[in-house]
């Protein structure tokens, strides 16, 4: 988060991103009774809104990244 946040631009950081949240995105639009196909066009849109949201995020510790990351997730689908 901290690397996207300092360079949107750097495509290792949203490789490396992708590689790590995107089962968790998809496991939960399945979750939420969505196919397969259908869960990664979500997951998909939800990849590109995080990158206009994601330069301007501030990391709080005190809060759950995955749980807004899910919020997210949960208002795409």
């Amino acid at each position: 988060l901290h690397r996207i946040n300092q360079n949107p631009a750097d495509q290792l950081s949203w490789a490396g991103f992708v590689r790590v949240y995107s089962p968790a995105i998809r496991s939960w639009l399945a979750h939420w009774g969505l196919q397969e196909a259908d869960a990664q066009d979500v997951a998909q849109n939800v990849l590109l809104r995080l990158t206009a949201k994601l330069p301007q995020f501030k990391y709080d510790p005190s809060t759950s990244f995955r749980g807004w990351l899910k919020t997210l997730t949960h208002h795409a689908w």
